[in-house]
């Protein structure tokens, strides 16, 4: 009823959440920074407003797909995001949630217990994740995970002396192990003048195999601007 929360929302206003389905690209520049909580519960609420407005409408073959941008977004989370990224890809929507690590989603949707239920079945149903450098072993531990684990085969050799005589052996064993080891993350190019402005990264999307390493993990880099 009073500050920027009634002048946002209980006044005049020149946009509405549906705008998108007409080709408009919504920013929300309120930022926490600034605006403290004030800022984020703004930001919240119009994100609610937004997924009902997309919600509600009725697909056609030629219905507009709209995305979803969320930078730090694990001040924006909440339980209906869970519940909106279950039906959003048949709505048209694609979701963007960038944070820096795990934990981030598990503070803010209730600390430990159901949260990691809440923040899985979150993960879940976002079907590319780019994992860049991360020295979260947390995250590292989940991402490595998601890749999972294929047989992989290792040889050995031995050598041994008796009598004056010399005997090699030769063996080989395989045993399951990480597609991508947890320790890669923390190696991965940051960017900057120091890796040629260049970051690296590791992505995963759902059911697709890669040629260039024949598995679900694809490593690539991205340019930055300099």
């Amino acid at each position: 009823m009073r500050g920027v929360l009634r002048q946002l929302f209980s006044t005049n206003t020149t946009f509405t959440p549906a705008d998108c389905l007409s080709g408009k690209i919504i920013i929300l520049d309120l930022p926490i920074k600034r605006f403290n909580e004030v800022g984020r519960y703004a930001q919240v609420l119009f994100k609610y407003c937004w997924q009902r407005a997309i919600e509600r409408r009725k697909i056609e073959r030629d219905s507009r797909p709209v995305f979803l941008w969320a930078d730090e977004s694990q001040h924006f989370v909440n339980m209906h995001d869970v519940g909106f990224q279950t039906t959003s890809r048949s709505a048209r929507v694609a979701t963007v949630l960038l944070t820096q690590n795990l934990p981030n989603y598990y503070a803010a949707l209730g600390g430990e217990g159901a949260s990691r239920d809440l923040v899985n079945s979150l993960l879940g149903n976002l079907s590319t994740k780019i994992f860049h450098n991360n020295t979260c072993a947390v995250t590292n531990q989940y991402a490595a995970e998601l890749f999972a684990r294929e047989w992989q085969s290792t040889a050995s050799s031995s050598l041994s002396q008796a009598d004056g005589k010399f005997t090699t052996g030769n063996s080989q064993s395989r045993k399951l192990e990480y597609i991508v080891q947890p320790r890669e993350f923390s190696g991965l190019m940051r960017g900057g003048p120091l890796n040629q402005f260049q970051v690296e990264a590791i992505i995963h999307q759902g059911g697709r195999v890669f040629a260039s390493s024949q598995t679900n993990a694809l490593f690539t880099a991205f340019q930055q601007s300099n």
